[in-house]
């Protein structure tokens, strides 16, 4: 500010002074009051053409500005601090600000790379635990599967997981891991086959007992042309008086009826008996009339 008498104060300095009750000038000692001084807009001008650095230069910017314009260049100085826009609580150089909330702040989108599912990053610890789609190791086999396919994984082709025989529910009740489920049923077909020709049937009530009349079976031949196919066929006269054609009372009868050699094995071997590793067996039945 300027007085009458032509000096220069800071205006907050003059004001204090004349607030203290001193109304005087502290040069001259001419009479002063507020309306005694006037807006030096001369000196304001010299100051506010003067040179300033940075407020930021401890953070690095060394830039030299008019401090009539210092205001200007901190809202775009690059070593300006700036709240996180994401609202994480963090405080950052502007010139830092695209890295951070890239790769850095807590609250930026993430996306899963195993399941695709976009969330904020402080949340992808605990989606980490139950992500479907992230791989981890079978308890059984350690094989690496997918979390979401692990339970069809154990239930369908799980090598270490226990199984049921093919035929349990027939009577064979072994149960061993699904690895060496081949060679079981290969080692005992004779056992199987056995099983399915003697169990009891859910259409047992309806049924006449004991069993009268005569059953054919065939082993079909699977040749593709038909003109060429001769099917083994073998026809089995029931004997009402065995127990093997009473009504069964378990799922196996072991006073079976039938043959004990059918069709050679040197018959089926290399033949088209046995295609894609699979025969079909086919067994008629003729009740009495």
């Amino acid at each position: 500010m300027q007085t009458e008498c032509g000096h220069r104060f800071c205006k907050f300095c003059i004001e204090r002074w004349l607030s203290d009750g001193k109304k005087k000038c502290p040069i001259d000692n001419e009479d002063l009051t507020v309306g005694k001084m006037f807006p030096d807009n001369f000196a304001k001008r010299e100051i506010l053409s003067m040179k300033v650095r940075c407020p930021n230069r401890k953070m690095g910017c060394n830039t030299c500005v008019e401090l009539k314009h210092v205001e200007e260049h901190t809202e775009s100085c690059p070593y300006h601090y700036q709240p996180c826009p994401n609202n994480c609580q963090s405080l950052v150089l502007r010139k830092d600000l695209e890295e951070h909330l890239q790769s850095e702040c807590c609250k930026r989108n993430f996306i899963c790379s195993f399941c695709k599912e976009t969330m904020l990053f402080e949340l992808y610890g605990d989606h980490e635990i139950i992500c479907p789609a992230r791989m981890v190791p079978c308890d059984l086999c350690k094989e690496d599967v997918m979390r979401e396919k692990i339970v069809e994984h154990v239930a369908t082709t799980c090598p270490h997981a226990t199984v049921k025989c093919c035929f349990f529910l027939l009577g064979c009740h072994k149960e061993i891991k699904r690895e060496k489920m081949e060679k079981h049923m290969k080692s005992n077909v004779q056992k199987h086959l056995q099983l399915m020709c003697c169990a009891f049937g859910e259409w047992d009530d309806v049924l006449t007992w004991p069993f009268r009349g005569k059953i054919v079976l065939s082993v079909l031949d699977q040749n593709p042309v038909a003109d060429q196919r001769q099917h083994a066929v073998e026809t089995l006269v029931s004997k009402p008086m065995l127990a093997a054609f009473q009504r069964p009372t378990t799922h196996r009868n072991h006073k079976g009826f039938g043959y004990m050699e059918y069709v050679p094995l040197e018959v089926l071997d290399n033949s088209t008996y046995v295609v894609n590793d699979t025969l079909i067996l086919k067994a008629q039945v003729f009740p009495e009339v």
